[in-house]
């Protein structure tokens, strides 16, 4: 399975996460009912380039339903990070912990340092 660097950035403002595999490039966004866009090179369709999720806060607890992601076969090195060999719903899922579990009041410190890794 072919493993592909990830640069993780959350809009907190706008609620959207945005999954970028560099280099950046002109993309084109396909998506479903579920605001989950699946961002392919301008040139060449059939290579992924990123994802966004719109309402990511929101999305998170559906990434368990199976027609919620699309069926991939690329696996993740987050940059930044000691995060490696991840597949999508694991970079969503540390996602989840480091942009909005951590950062709700009520959150548990062993829930922060899980999620400081």
């Amino acid at each position: 399975m072919e493993t592909r660097k990830l640069k993780v950035v959350y809009h907190e403002d706008k609620d959207i996460l945005s999954l970028i595999i560099p280099p950046l490039r002109p993309s084109r966004a396909e998506g479903d009912e579920n605001d989950f866009l699946v961002l392919r090179d301008w040139d060449n369709r059939d290579e992924i380039v990123g994802f966004e999720v719109l309402d990511f806060s929101l999305f998170v607890p559906r990434i368990y339903d199976l027609d919620a992601l699309p069926p991939i076969e690329l696996r993740f090195d987050i940059d930044g990070t000691e995060m490696r060999g991840l597949t999508l719903r694991e970079v969503l899922e540390w996602a989840y912990r480091n942009f909005i579990l951590m950062h709700l009041p009520f959150a548990r410190e062993e829930i922060r340092e899980r999620s400081a890794v």
